[in-house]
C-alpha cells in the first residue's frame, strides 16, 4: 500500500479544485473573467460528464447566500449554463433563487416556491442585494465616506438589524458590524467598533471567513472563540488557510459531509491526511462525483470496497445518497457486494428508495440485489418508497412485480405508511394500481383515518372513490369522522359526511365526532350540529351524560 500523498492527489485533481475554487471564492463583476470561469465550469465540470448542467446551477444558487456581493456575476454564470445546456431536471434551489427565474423566464423550478414571491416582490429582492443610497450598500462596498454621513445623521441606530433572505440564515437579525464582517469592510468595521463600541458576536466571527478580511478575523478572535458550527463558514469560504488554522489552532473537527456539500476536496484531503482517515474519505469520495479521484484511492490504498465508516454507511451508501449513477455503476464494476445491509438491516435498494433514486435502483436490481429483503422492521423498498415520497422509484418498483400489500411488523401496507407521513403522490399511485384500500394497522388505523388527521381531502377522496369505509374503526372505535372533528378539520368533516360518514357515530365511552369538537373547537363542533349532528345529549369526561354547554 502507498503512503498517503497529499501533494500528489492535490495535483491529479488540480483541475477539478481550481474549477471549484474560482465558483466558490468568485470576486469579479468582469463579464471577460466571468466568461472565463464559465468555460472553466463547462469544461472540467460539465462537458467531462462530472456534473450535469443542472446540479452546476444547484450550485450556483447555494452559493449566493455566502457571497451574495457578486450575486449579479452569480446569476450571469447560471444564464450562460441554462441558456446553452436548458437543463429540465433542476429541483433543489433556493425560494429566493427561483423568484429571480421566474422574473427572468416566467418560469419556476419549484412550485412550492410561488407562495413566497409576492412577499419577496414587497422587500424589493433585486440582484442589487442592496439599494443604492442606503448604509448596508455603503457597507458592501466598504463606502467609509458614505457610511459616515449615514452615521451622522439624526437619528441614525447604530444598534439596527438587518433580516435578508439573500444572507445564511435568512431568518435571522444581523448587526450593522455582522454585515461588515460579512463582505471584509474593513473601514466601515473599524469605524463601528471605534466609534460606537460595535459588539462582536458568534455570528460576526463566522462572517469574518466569509468576508475574508484578515484584520477583521483577527479583531473578532480576541472577542469570540470558533465553535464547531464556525467550520462551515470556513469549508465554503474554499480558503485551506483558515481550515488549517481552526484545525491547528482551536483544535475542532472538520466535518467532511460538508467538505462534500462545498465540494471543498482540499479541505477533505487535508483532514483525512492528517487524522489518517483513508477509510473514511474512500466511503465519502462519490460525493465529489469525480469518478478518477475514487479509482484512485481504491487503485492505490489497501482498502476492502465493503468497508464501513463511523456512521455504518458504505461507498455505495454514498453513491446513492449523493444520487451519482455513475458512481453506483463503477463501484458495481469493482466487485462490490450490492446485497449488504445498512442500518436496521436495510438494503442498498431501499436506500435508493428512500432518497428516491430511481434510476440507481434500476441499476441495482438489474444486478440481482434481493428486491423482496424485509428490514429489521419488516418493510420492504416499496414501504420506504412510498413513506419517502418517491413516486418515481415507487412506480418503478410496482411495475417489477413488488407486492404494494405487504405488512411490516407493525401491520402496516405501503398505503398505510404513505397515509401516515401524508405523502399524496404515493398514495395516489398505490390507490391507482388497486391497493387494499381498507387495510389496517395493528392499531386499527386505515388510510382514510390518517388522511383524516392531516385533513388531506386529495387522498381521501382517491380512498373513497375506490372503495374506502368511510365509517372504519380503529381499536379506539373511531371513525374518520372522529379524528378530523378531533383535529378541527372542518374541510375534511364536510367531505367525509357528504361522502356518508355516520354523523352520530360511537367510539369508546360513547364519544360522538361532536363530542370530540365541543372539548376544543367551537367551529368545527357549530359545523357538525348544522350538517345534522344529534345535539340532544352530550358526554361530559366526568359527569357523564349532560345537557349541551352551549
Amino acid at each position: 500500500m502507498e503512503k498517503w500523498n497529499f501533494a500528489e492527489l492535490m495535483e491529479i485533481n488540480k483541475d477539478y479544485i481550481d474549477a471549484f475554487d474560482s465558483l466558490y471564492r468568485l470576486k469579479t463583476f468582469d463579464s471577460d473573467k466571468i466568461d472565463q470561469i464559465y468555460n472553466k465550469i463547462k469544461n472540467v465540470l460539465i462537458e467531462s460528464k462530472m456534473f450535469p448542467p443542472s446540479i452546476i446551477c444547484e450550485i450556483i444558487s447555494s452559493i449566493i447566500k455566502y457571497n451574495n456581493r457578486y450575486l449579479k456575476s452569480y446569476w450571469a454564470l447560471f444564464k450562460k449554463i441554462y441558456e446553452e445546456y436548458q437543463p429540465k431536471d433542476i429541483k433543489h434551489v433556493s425560494s429566493v433563487f427561483d423568484y429571480f427565474v421566474f422574473k427572468e423566464y416566467g418560469i419556476v423550478f419549484n412550485e412550492s416556491h410561488k407562495d413566497k414571491f409576492r412577499n419577496y416582490e414587497s422587500q424589493n429582492l433585486s440582484l442589487e442585494v442592496h439599494e443604492k443610497n442606503t448604509i448596508y450598500r455603503a457597507i458592501m462596498e466598504d463606502d467609509l465616506i458614505s457610511f459616515i454621513m449615514f452615521t451622522e445623521r439624526d437619528g441614525f441606530d447604530d444598534q439596527q438589524k438587518l433580516k435578508n433572505k439573500l444572507y445564511k440564515h435568512g431568518f435571522r437579525h444581523y448587526s450593522l458590524l455582522d454585515i461588515c464582517c460579512y463582505y471584509g469592510s474593513v473601514n466601515c468595521f473599524k469605524l463601528l467598533r471605534t466609534k460606537f463600541n460595535s459588539k462582536i458576536t458568534m455570528s460576526s466571527l463566522e462572517f469574518s471567513f466569509l468576508g475574508g478580511n484578515p484584520d477583521i478575523m483577527s479583531e473578532c478572535l480576541k472577542v469570540q472563540k470558533p465553535l464547531l458550527s464556525s467550520t462551515e463558514y470556513a469549508i465554503v469560504s474554499h480558503n485551506i488557510d483558515f481550515i488549517s488554522f481552526l484545525v491547528n489552532e482551536y483544535r475542532l473537527s472538520i466535518n467532511l459531509y460538508l467538505c462534500c456539500d462545498y465540494y471543498n476536496l482540499p479541505a477533505f484531503l487535508m483532514y483525512c491526511d492528517q487524522k489518517h482517515l483513508i477509510g473514511s474519505c474512500f466511503v465519502l469520495s462519490p460525493a465529489f462525483r469525480n469518478l478518477s479521484f475514487c479509482d484512485y484511492l481504491l487503485s492505490h490504498y489497501s482498502i476492502n470496497i465493503n468497508n464501513r465508516d463511523w456512521s455504518g454507511r458504505t461507498v455505495l451508501n454514498t453513491a446513492i445518497l449523493y444520487n451519482v449513477k455513475e458512481a453506483v455503476e463503477f463501484l458495481i464494476s469493482r466487485g462490490i457486494d450490492v446485497n449488504l445491509y445498512y442500518k436496521n438491516s436495510t438494503n442498498y435498494l431501499q436506500y435508493a428508495a428512500t432518497y428516491n433514486r430511481k434510476e440507481i435502483a434500476e441499476i441495482l436490481i438489474s444486478h440481482g440485489i434481493d428486491i423482496n429483503m424485509k428490514d429489521s422492521q419488516g418493510k420492504t423498498a416499496i414501504h420506504y418508497a412510498a413513506q419517502c415520497g418517491g413516486k418515481e422509484t415507487l412506480e418503478y418498483l410496482i411495475s417489477q412485480g413488488m407486492d404494494i400489500n405487504e405488512k411490516d411488523l407493525t401491520e402496516s401496507t405501503p398505503l398505510l405508511v404513505s397515509a401516515e407521513k401524508n405523502s399524496t403522490e404515493t398514495a395516489v399511485v398505490l390507490i391507482s394500481h388497486g391497493v387494499d384500500v381498507n387495510a389496517k394497522n395493528e392499531l386499527g388505523q386505515s388510510a382514510l383515518h390518517y388522511a383524516a388527521h392531516f385533513n388531506n381531502t386529495i387522498i381521501a377522496e382517491a380512498l373513497i372513490s375506490h372503495g374506502a369505509d368511510v365509517n372504519s374503526r380503529n381499536l379506539e372505535q373511531e371513525t374518520p369522522l372522529h379524528i378530523a372533528a378531533k383535529g378541527n378539520s372542518q374541510e375534511m368533516i364536510k367531505f367525509l359526511v357528504s361522502n356518508g360518514a355516520d354523523i352520530n357515530a360511537e367510539a369508546n365511552s360513547y364519544k360522538t365526532p361532536l363530542d370530540y369538537a365541543k372539548k376544543s373547537f367551537e367551529d368545527a363542533a357549530n359545523l357538525l350540529i348544522s350538517l345534522g349532528a344529534d345535539d340532544a345529549l352530550y358526554f361530559d369526561d366526568f359527569a357523564g351524560l349532560l345537557e349541551p354547554p352551549f
